[in-house]
């Protein structure tokens, strides 16, 4: 009897626990969250049942059977759930997009190569100094992969942290464009579209970029804001870039491969950009009026670019390095054809450059070196070789007189004697337009000086440290761990 009686009692266990087994039902499965709450932590949920994973500041959902995320809308209008899938849900309303986990990373992959890109440690914001679109095209930005690509019209972004980069970041990209700052002058066409105008008045200082709240590394190619879909064909127009990191907190610059130049594109680009030590490379050989006009004046950059241009234009060097105090020493400067005030006040203000750039052109231009070294205080220049004056420099060397009226044209800080003042006044060529102390009134002839620095023929310098790439790009997708078997219990032994 006592037998049977434990026989009994084991079969009714075991129905009972095969009941329990059976009776777990997916769709009705309680998650232990309100639709009305937001998803934090996680969940453990058997298996073949969607689980919750991730930080307060990344939450997932994901199949663990099928071992991948999906993000498929919201719980409710009210409570957007950017990276999640809908829960115990048979309204198709609430999906109302699906971006897989793959296509998220794809997103985050493919952004740095496609865009224009900030990053930094801290949160930051990204305006246009207007809050416009001054652009004549589209520019876009993503900083929330779920969101994708939003359409930018200049008013503030609020960079975010992306986690697989593990940085604050703004992704900016452009399609259809021709100009991102233009000048200040705005045109409303026939239909109420306005656009910049390319003319020659006004700068772009009101449409440049405004960073706030963090020092930026930006990194990047520039030509991704004209066309990313193919920026081999990407064109610019005159004042296109002008102003457009004027002022700005950036740590390095986008690369800027454009050979092909406008009037005035890189226009004050980054004036009074403190914190940029290292430019970016220029490798354009064909100027344009005015292209590189107070490019980096008032930067901390320490080092130029190369300037390997061989054909010049007028304006084309204008004040380019006017008060870069942390400049040591210029560029070669390769051009033999000189063009007027290509290099008008080029290097004036820059007090600690130590060197002087060779000059191989052997005919001048209307104010082409006008005021190009003034206040550079340890350039000196003698008619005379001495200890000091040891290194040799001369200037148009070999030209033919009679030489064009130079009454303009300012040199820098220069030691003369008292035949070449003579002999300048003779022909009105006072060469230093502003008063310096001792130089004053000192002109500059044609002739072998010796410079109290060295004397820069070449220049191949290594702007790497300038170029700044993302970290590598860390795959934040949660994996599931597979769900062990249920342990099947054991009948008791009788």
């Amino acid at each position: 009897m006592n037998i049977k009686k434990g026989c009994l009692l084991s079969l009714s266990l075991l129905i009972l626990l095969f009941c329990c087994f059976s009776c777990k039902n997916p769709s009705n499965i309680d998650t232990g969250f309100d639709n009305s709450e937001s998803l934090r932590g996680a969940s453990d949920i058997s298996s073949g049942f969607l689980g919750i994973g991730g930080s307060s500041d990344d939450n997932y959902l994901y199949d663990k059977n099928n071992y991948s995320l999906e993000f498929k809308g919201y719980l409710n209008d009210t409570d957007k759930i950017k990276q999640g899938i809908v829960l115990n849900s048979n309204n198709e309303s609430d999906i109302n997009e699906t971006i897989t986990m793959t296509e998220r990373n794809k997103l985050l992959i493919a952004a740095p190569s496609q865009s224009v890109y900030f990053a930094a440690d801290n949160s930051f914001t990204l305006s246009v100094a207007n809050l416009k679109k001054n652009w004549n095209g589209t520019l876009e930005y993503l900083t929330e992969a779920d969101n994708g690509w939003q359409t930018w019209n200049g008013e503030e972004i609020t960079s975010v942290y992306v986690p697989e980069y593990n940085k604050y970041l703004i992704f900016v990209r452009g399609v259809g464009n021709t100009v991102i700052t233009g000048n200040d002058e705005i045109i409303v066409d026939s239909n109420g579209a306005s656009w910049v105008t390319t003319t020659d008045t006004g700068y772009g200082y009101n449409h440049r970029f405004v960073i706030k709240d963090s020092k930026v590394n930006v990194g990047g190619d520039i030509r991704n804001l004209l066309n990313y879909q193919n920026v081999n064909e990407s064109k610019m127009s005159n004042y296109c870039f002008a102003n457009l990191f004027d002022s700005t907190p950036i740590l390095t610059a986008p690369s800027l491969p454009l050979e092909t130049l406008s009037e005035n594109c890189y226009q004050f680009m980054f004036r009074l950009c403190g914190d940029l030590a290292v430019p970016p490379s220029l490798p354009a050989t064909k100027l344009e009026e005015e292209c590189y006009r107070f490019m980096f004046a008032g930067s901390g950059i320490k080092i130029p670019p190369a300037l390997p241009a061989t054909v010049l234009a007028p304006y084309c060097y204008s004040f380019m390095f006017n008060g870069c105090d942390g400049l040591s020493v210029p560029p070669a400067l390769p051009a033999t054809t000189l063009k007027k005030g290509c290099y008008l006040s080029m290097f004036e203000g820059c007090h600690n450059l130590a060197g002087i750039p060779y000059l191989p052109a052997t005919s001048f231009a209307d104010r082409c070196y006008e005021s190009m070294l003034s206040c550079c205080y340890k350039v000196y220049l003698s008619p005379k070789a001495s200890d000091k004056y040891k290194y040799e420099y001369p200037i148009a060397v070999g030209s033919n007189l009679p030489l064009p009226n130079l009454s303009n044209y300012s040199f820098g800080r220069l030691v003369m004697q008292d035949s070449d003042v003579a002999q300048a006044k003779k022909y009105a060529l006072y060469m230093l337009y502003r008063q310096y102390g001792e130089q004053s009134g000192t002109p500059l002839l044609p002739r072998m000086y010796y410079s109290s620095v060295p004397v820069v023929k070449k220049y191949s310098p290594s702007l790497s440290a300038g170029v700044y790439s993302l970290p590598a790009f860390v795959d934040k997708t949660p994996v599931a761990e597979p769900n062990p078997e249920p342990e099947v219990p054991v009948s008791p032994a009788y």
